[in-house]
């Protein structure tokens, strides 16, 4: 997703997140500002892709790029779309992205312990777990991805 889809990015993580925790992705600015959401998906530290359903934003997820790694994360389906398996063309997308860019260094991953759906999503698409570790009482398991 880029610039051009900004409002409607927005409009899905207000919905989603809410003003508070949008307001966090975007580092403090208004989160109801279309050009602060735009400048959000022109980072290029950051790669965020969408899937729609019925004309509909269903999802989205992202790549930071964070000292020569690759980190998947921000996978959310909108819960009406859920049951549908719309995090595989996430996965898909986000791993052909890489590919096409010949990305070579490490693709990483933290799921929250007992999120068995995105748990098994993310083995599905090759991951493999390989840690885990706690935050603020939290337990996360990470997984590696071999391109």
């Amino acid at each position: 997703m880029g610039a051009a889809h900004s409002s409607v990015f927005r409009d899905f993580c207000l919905q989603h997140y809410g003003p508070e925790e949008s307001a966090a992705l975007l580092d403090g600015a208004d989160p109801h500002d279309a050009s602060a959401w735009a400048r959000y998906l022109d980072n290029d530290a950051l790669a965020v892709f969408g899937v729609f359903k019925d004309g509909a934003l269903a999802g989205v997820s992202e790549i930071a790029f964070q000292h020569g790694r690759a980190i998947f994360s921000g996978l959310f389906i909108d819960p009406a779309y859920r049951g549908q398996r719309l995090s595989s063309p996430l996965h898909d997308m986000r791993q052909n992205y890489l590919r096409d860019m010949a990305f070579d260094g490490e693709v990483v991953t933290q799921i929250l312990q007992g999120n068995v759906a995105s748990e098994k999503a993310a083995e599905r698409h090759g991951f493999v777990q390989y840690d885990c570790w706690e935050e603020d009482q939290a337990r996360y398991n990470l997984y590696r991805l071999s391109l």
